[in-house]
């Protein structure tokens, strides 16, 4: 399968202090990516990462992809994408290379494949693309990103067409819902500089590195990691089935999830991003990322109580879902206190 997404953009860096630089504006270990997996084909794998400010807020999640030596795309959300480029330029000094806005020569495409190795689809392609892999925790399916320029995408779906590929072209929001399952906290320009990096699991998710040098927001990230624990963590919540034109109204990005216990109503936490689950033409469920405070979901967990999203007075029931690393969430959570 191919998944065409529309919302995200191509950043490039290129020359001499591409790699040096990287590796003191971000949170993860950029030398690792010289170590990726050359067997399948060229192949590399893309790495997680933040970029944030000083205090250790999230600028915007990032998806590093190396190219080649000191050549690296990265992959951003097309509403952060000016905020990123400014900032990258603007503690660039004297390094010596280019930050490059390749959104109108770079098409960039979500690939996912329920077999690990999805190289045979692509073996006799003639048009020039660029592809990485995603290393997701917990999973086996092949799963990555395609760099093209964008006259030569439907070229590319024209030649998965030849192969019998089902659904190969899927829209953005079925490839969000995939990142969203497997709980990767894409923010957006509504949200940035909301959250700390471990309140949506980026440490537990492989997307900081402890062992590198300096960074903008390392002491603060480094100070919770070592001499802390977060009081916050994002969970994956389901919305029970909704009529369509049930959404159009609704502000979703500003509500809060909540739950009632002995008929009190309790914050647990705010969407940090959402998407949908279609099932036909009337019908669909929100599936949404939550920063939750660990304490009282604690309380949730133990009185088995509902979730729900307050909405414009409409109340949407969610169910709390699995993502790949739920194990480790569930142990923060305090569930031997007294009721």
């Amino acid at each position: 399968m191919l998944f065409y997404s529309t919302n995200f953009s191509c950043i490039e860096i290129d020359g001499p202090d591409s790699r040096d630089f990287l590796q003191k504006q971000l949170s993860n270990d950029i030398s690792a990516l010289d170590l990726s997996d050359q067997s399948k084909k060229g192949a590399q794998l893309v790495q997680t990462s933040c970029y944030c400010d000083a205090k250790g807020r999230l600028i915007s999640l990032l998806k590093i992809c190396r190219k080649e030596d000191n050549h690296y795309f990265i992959i951003v959300p097309k509403s952060l994408s000016s905020t990123v480029i400014n900032r990258l330029k603007m503690f660039k000094l004297r390094a010596s290379l280019n930050i490059t806005d390749s959104s109108d020569q770079v098409t960039v495409s979500g690939y996912t494949n329920e077999r690990p190795d999805s190289t045979q689809f692509f073996d006799d392609l003639t048009t020039e693309y660029f592809k990485f892999f995603e290393n997701t925790k917990g999973k086996t399916q092949g799963k990555g990103w395609i760099f093209t320029r964008p006259k030569d995408k439907n070229l590319i779906f024209s030649h998965l067409d030849k192969k019998a590929i089902k659904n190969n072209s899927l829209s953005a929001i079925e490839w969000d819902s995939s990142q969203i399952i497997e709980g990767i906290p894409w923010i957006n320009d509504k949200t940035t500089g909301m959250f700390l990096p471990q309140n949506l699991n980026l440490d537990i998710a492989n997307g900081i590195s402890f062992k590198k040098g300096c960074y903008p927001g390392q002491e603060v990230i480094a100070r919770m990691h070592y001499l802390g624990k977060p009081k916050k963590r994002t969970f994956l919540l389901q919305s029970q089935v909704l009529q369509k034109e049930v959404l159009f109204d609704l502000n979703i990005e500003q509500a809060q999830v909540s739950t009632n216990i002995n008929s009190e109503t309790l914050i647990l936490g705010k969407i940090v991003n959402y998407s949908y689950l279609t099932s036909d033409n009337e019908n669909t469920k929100i599936i949404a990322l939550c920063e939750m405070n660990l304490k009282n979901l604690s309380k949730a967990y133990m009185e088995k109580s509902d979730f729900y999203l307050s909405i414009n007075d409409i109340e949407i029931g969610f169910d709390m879902m699995i993502l790949p690393y739920q194990d480790e969430l569930e142990s923060e959570l305090d569930l031997n206190s007294e009721k």
